[in-house]
């Protein structure tokens, strides 16, 4: 039993360790972004530092995200390359694929719906 609770004990200790060095690591990317005086909002800038023996890389991007109810709206007047730029990716409504599972367990739609198993998450609380 003894084993268990170190290894339980183990993994929340790594758990926060690595929480603390992935805030510690994003708070100085960002000090470093900050201090190569951004020209893009979007693309790869590179800056040399010789003296220092490296070059940095940084990559800008920006999240673009579609208005699903202006886009309805507009959809019909749009032209076929505005109209291109969308992508529509088939995504499986889990709640409703588990309803059509219990309701037709024999649905032709489950050919065409691979399952594979993710990683599971933990969380180890003190009680």
């Amino acid at each position: 039993m003894s084993d268990k609770i170190n290894i339980y004990q183990e993994y929340s200790i790594l758990k926060q360790e690595l929480k603390d060095i992935k805030a510690s690591e994003l708070k100085l990317r960002n000090s470093i972004i900050k201090s190569e005086h951004q020209t893009k909002l979007e693309g790869t800038q590179n800056f040399m530092h010789p003296r220092l023996g490296v070059k940095a890389v940084i990559v800008y991007g920006l999240n673009r995200k579609i208005d699903e109810a202006v886009l309805d709206t507009i959809w019909t007047d749009l032209s076929q390359a505005e109209k291109d730029v969308i992508n529509y990716k088939p995504s499986v409504n889990v709640k409703k694929y588990k309803e059509l599972e219990d309701s037709f367990p024999d649905s032709e739609l489950f050919s065409a719906i691979t399952e594979v198993a993710s990683q599971a998450s933990l969380d180890i609380k003190e009680i």
